[in-house]
């Protein structure tokens, strides 16, 4: 009881941050974003599962710091459809190894590159009795006009709300922070950070609904500018 007590504390803290960060940060440039996705895992009897998935994402505010001319300046502007596949491999009880592939299509909305991102990363948790803690190291290479490389970590923990019946599964609360380094051949190397909460609804024994918000400060080592993203998305098991 006294570890799952510091580990609730510990997300409190984590929801304070987000509120603190958010709050320091009024006043720079600031975007807010919609991105509902859709997921599709198929599990197999051996150490090998998949996952398939499309993605949309639109911006839906800007500059939201010049409140006079709110109206003006909402906009809802498609920016990509995404096509992604992930292959995981189990590492005993609680690694997995992914190697993943994601296409953006981004010039049938507006006037980008299609972009192609080929990702590589290593998870782990920990199961508890009513909750999860879990680490992720990933590393991207991202093809569009040029070369850019990316590594980010990410640490959280999910939290079960209610308890899980024989026809259930539980409402779950997840909150995550993940560091973000980028660089390339043409791009001076730049860092940020994404705060993450969202809520894990289940409608079903083999499908859940996602709902949260996702907050990134990015470029804070030279121009940073922040975001705000709306997450929901429809997770399916087979």
């Amino acid at each position: 009881m006294e570890c799952l007590y510091k580990y609730r504390k510990s997300s409190f803290a984590l929801l304070t941050l987000i509120f603190i960060s958010f709050s320091a940060n009024a006043q720079t440039h600031f975007d807010g974003f919609i991105n509902p996705e859709i997921n599709l895992d198929l599990k197999t009897e051996t150490l090998w599962s998949y996952t398939f998935g499309i993605a949309h994402r639109s911006i839906v505010f800007t500059d939201i710091e010049d409140n006079s001319q709110f109206d003006d300046q909402v906009k809802y502007e498609a920016e990509f459809i995404e096509l992604n596949q992930y292959t995981h491999f189990k590492l005993g009880e609680k690694g997995k190894a992914t190697v993943a592939a994601r296409y953006r299509f981004k010039d049938i909305f507006i006037d980008k590159h299609d972009e192609l991102r080929l990702l590589q990363q290593y998870s782990h948790k920990i199961k508890f009795n009513s909750f999860t803690l879990g680490q992720r190291l990933r590393f991207a290479q991202r093809f569009r006009e040029e070369l850019v490389l990316r590594w980010r970590y990410r640490i959280g923990a999910s939290f079960k709300l209610s308890p899980a019946l024989a026809d259930k599964e539980p409402l779950i609360f997840s909150a995550s922070t993940e560091s973000v380094w980028e660089f390339g051949k043409y791009n001076k190397p730049s860092l940020g950070q994404r705060f993450t909460g969202k809520f894990s609804l289940p409608i079903g024994q083999n499908s859940k609904i996602d709902l949260g918000l996702e907050y990134r400060h990015r470029n804070y080592t030279h121009q940073p500018f922040t975001e705000l993203f709306l997450i929901s998305g429809l997770n399916i098991n087979l």
